[in-house]
């Protein structure tokens, strides 16, 4: 056989992303966009920091119920940062701004918790967590 025989298999080609990663992207990506949509409307209805923090924490843990961890992380720390650019109380030229106060750091710990906890309960059994072969929680199921 020669190299340049076409029964060779030849080369392997880079695999590309799995169509379930893409879609776990995407449904990412939409929950970011979910939130500024949230973020919007609750600015645009003058909405409490408290109302402001429960509407994205609601949006944080519906987006992040179909994603993996790190992705519902990802979505997690987007809602923090819209919360706290956009509806908490600052002055008008600040608005965008990010800051890490205690407060912010708080809301931050929290979002991020509302996404790991919203990532764990939207993923029960799934293959690829205690599903796997060799897992030592495949015992479990």
């Amino acid at each position: 056989m020669s190299a340049l025989d076409p029964s060779s298999p030849g080369p392997s080609a880079p695999s590309a992303p799995s169509l379930a990663a893409a879609v776990t992207e995407v449904r990412a990506g939409l929950a970011a966009g979910g939130l500024a949509v949230a973020t919007a409307g609750a600015l645009a209805l003058h909405a409490t920091p408290t109302l402001g923090l429960a509407l994205i924490g609601g949006g944080v843990a519906a987006g992040a119920l179909t994603l993996t961890p790190g992705l519902a992380l990802l979505v997690g720390v987007t809602g923090w940062a819209l919360l706290t650019g956009f509806l908490e109380p600052h002055a008008p030229h600040d608005a965008g701004r990010l800051t890490l106060h205690a407060a912010d750091a708080a809301r931050l710990v929290a979002l991020l918790g509302v996404a790991a906890l919203a990532a764990r309960a939207g993923r029960p059994g799934r293959p690829g967590r205690a599903g796997r072969a060799g897992s030592r929680h495949a015992s479990r199921m």
